[in-house]
């Protein structure tokens, strides 16, 4: 009768065992750990199905092939979610890291340049610009969305020069550049400018650049140097004073 009741709930137990395995597999997830447990039930539950059989199992061979089976898959699911969670961790450190080396690296634009726009890598502008748009005087309200920042150039020149900038591969600029060009606003005056720029790879592997704009004339901080007025012909002949007395 012992024996009886014992085959009668082996059973529940290896199910209950198996669920209980399963359950600390995925929490774990540590093959140090998942692997040496699992051979050991896998053992033990082979020799208990074996001890049983004839009574409680009629086909112990089949049954024990089915638990090292699903112990097997166990173990590989418990890895693959292990390597799922580092890959995730790893990359959500490496996004941050790239955020804060972007915010700082665009900050520094800010404080050294005017405006700082963002191009694709087509050269178009991402976002309304309106701070260039007012430089350029098209009113507060223009928006540059969509427009290549090459178009607004006035030379042909400076258009080709940022292009080929702009387009060259990742390895040969992994470090910001500068270049001078010249653009026209809706006055059709030609503005000297400067531009320091510097390309990275965007969360959506897309290669994205972003340019500082800072002005090179009077009015936004260089002075020119101012020229001695002209000396009239009666003061061109006139003695100068000795030096020292």
């Amino acid at each position: 009768h012992t024996v009886e009741t014992s085959s009668t709930e082996l059973i529940p137990t290896l199910l209950l065992t198996n669920v209980l395995m399963c359950t600390q597999s995925i929490v774990r997830r540590d093959l140090c750990v998942v692997v040496p447990t699992t051979a050991l039930l896998a053992l033990s539950t082979c020799s208990s199905i074996w001890r049983h059989r004839g009574t409680a199992i009629a086909a112990p061979a089949f049954v024990m092939t089915c638990q090292c089976m699903a112990l097997v898959a166990v173990v590989l699911f418990s890895h693959f979610l292990e390597e799922w969670s580092r890959s995730t961790v790893r990359a959500g450190l490496q996004m941050k890291a790239a955020k804060q080396l972007l915010s700082a690296a665009t900050g520094l634009l800010r404080g050294c340049c005017d405006m700082v726009i963002e191009l694709d890598s087509a050269g178009a502008i991402l976002g309304h610009a309106r701070e260039l748009g007012s430089f350029l005087l098209r009113g507060p309200d223009s928006s540059l969305q969509g427009r290549p920042l090459a178009g607004l150039m006035a030379h042909e020149e400076d258009r080709r020069a940022f292009a080929t900038n702009l387009q060259a591969p990742r390895e040969e600029q992994d470090m910001a550049d500068a270049m001078h060009v010249r653009m026209r606003d809706a006055n059709s005056t030609v503005l000297n400018l400067q531009l320091l720029f510097f390309r990275y790879l965007h969360i959506d592997d897309t290669t994205r650049c972003m340019v500082g704009i800072r002005g090179n004339f009077p009015g936004l901080g260089e002075r020119v140097q101012e020229l001695p007025e002209p000396r009239g012909p009666r003061a061109a002949h006139e003695p100068q004073a000795p030096v020292g007395g």
